[in-house]
């Protein structure tokens, strides 16, 4: 049985009392579905990020916000959608990018994944996560050559990212060079149990 965190019960407590309190406000609505959220109360916190999105139909965050909680639910659809909006909304919001960009991965829509991860380094350029797993959607299609050009720019920004490490070696792997790949699965191994 999951812990209850009495610290987010109270926080949502007060937060429902003030939204009781009228008339509707965005901020509130959002201050309670981060807290639902914290305390895996995925529905609940749809439900909030939807009020906002009513109340303010322009806030990109808290079409970010819903569309993590669908991508924890495996609503893909669902996700893909709200980080859609949240890109028109602000395109230049790298988080929604990333977002999709995970989300198209894990429902092998690598190109899309591709895509997505390029547009984020177009804004973030020193961004490791993005470079790791745009690494992984080349990978997935069966381009290591790419993915381990992506794992190299990851590593290169962040030198103990350990996925980087780990997918490097799967890389280098599957494109037949066992030396390189069991000497990055050992440095991955040894950051794992850092």
């Amino acid at each position: 049985m999951p812990k209850i965190n009495q610290e987010l019960v109270k926080q949502i407590t007060e937060l429902s009392s003030q939204i009781n309190l009228g008339p509707k406000d965005a901020e509130l609505y959002n201050k309670r579905g981060l807290a639902y959220k914290k305390n895996n109360e995925l529905d609940k916190a749809i439900a909030d990020f939807t009020e906002v999105i009513k109340l303010a139909p322009d806030n990109h965050a808290a079409y970010n916000n819903r569309g993590l909680q669908s991508l924890t639910k495996k609503d893909y659809e669902k996700a893909a959608a709200d980080f859609t909006k949240a890109i028109q909304i602000k395109p230049d919001y790298a988080l929604a990018y990333y977002n999709r960009g995970m989300t198209y991965l894990k429902t092998g829509a690598n190109d899309k994944a591709i895509t997505d991860f390029t547009e984020l380094l177009k804004i973030e350029s020193k961004n490791a996560p993005g470079y790791c797993n745009r690494g992984v959607a080349y990978m997935q299609s069966g381009d290591y050559a790419a993915a381990i050009v992506n794992f190299n720019e990851a590593i290169n920004i962040n030198g103990s990212y350990m996925s980087a490490f780990k997918n490097r070696a799967i890389a280098y792997e599957k494109s037949g060079n066992k030396e390189k790949a069991a000497a990055d699965a050992n440095i991955a191994k040894e950051l794992y149990s850092k």
